[in-house]
């Protein structure tokens, strides 16, 4: 709750620590570059045709929170939560007649973006005839990095190997800031409608020959706890 609306920390005033991790990869025609013979290639333009519709994307997410209550008046809450994105590809293009990625321009290209954020939150409820209003803001350090790398395709070339030797983290840093706040509004026991404008301020990082700017949301959500264990 620490990370999608501040507000929800406040529903409960106990202590509680939560984590998450998860992650998504696709690939798309990559692997059969690859896995061409680089050194004699048959059917020119087939290849080209892998060249222009390549790519392979990763994600990588962990979260840890810590809602401390007890506070006498609110609840404060606490977390780190890191982002990795990837993405490689080959791009060129093969002349007619040559059948061999030697010299022929062809790029793999490799390029990631880490985006760690560290809020801290507090959050309050407001008892009221009609129901229970929930208000909550929450500041986040936030810290990013991007890196790329361009290698050129030849028939020694390795992907395994040409990964490896990327050292990842060696991109440049830059740090910011970001503000959410949230509202929650429970006309009845265990029904939570909730809204929440997250990064209100913008924040951007600004690379040697990349800009990364996270652009404000507005998002609106409720949910129903049916059972203590289902919501």
């Amino acid at each position: 709750s620490l990370f999608f609306n501040p507000a929800l920390i406040a529903n409960n005033s106990y202590f509680e620590v939560g984590y998450s991790a998860g992650g998504t990869f696709n690939e798309k025609n990559m692997l059969k570059v690859v896995s061409s013979e680089l050194n004699n290639i048959q059917d020119v333009q087939n290849f080209n045709t892998l060249l222009k519709d390549n790519e392979l994307r990763a994600r990588l997410q962990g979260a840890l929170s810590l809602r401390i209550g007890g506070l006498g008046y609110g609840t404060a809450g606490i977390g780190v939560v890191m982002n990795a994105y990837g993405t490689a590809g080959f791009s060129g293009y093969l002349p007619t007649g040559q059948n061999n990625v030697n010299g022929a321009g062809i790029n793999f290209n490799f390029a990631s973006v880490r985006l760690t954020e560290v809020p801290l939150a507090y959050g309050v409820e407001l008892d009221g005839p009609i129901g229970t209003l929930g208000l909550g803001v929450s500041v986040k350090y936030l810290s990013a990095s991007f890196q790329k790398s361009v290698t050129p395709l030849d028939t020694n070339f390795d992907v395994n190997s040409t990964i490896e030797r990327i050292k990842f983290g060696s991109g440049e840093s830059r740090s910011n800031f970001g503000v959410d706040l949230g509202l929650t509004y429970s006309p009845i026991s265990d029904l939570y409608i909730g809204l929440v404008a997250k990064n209100l301020n913008s924040p951007t990082f600004a690379f040697s020959d990349y800009d990364l700017k996270i652009r404000p949301q507005v998002r609106a959500g409720a949910s129903f706890s049916v059972l203590d264990s289902i919501t």
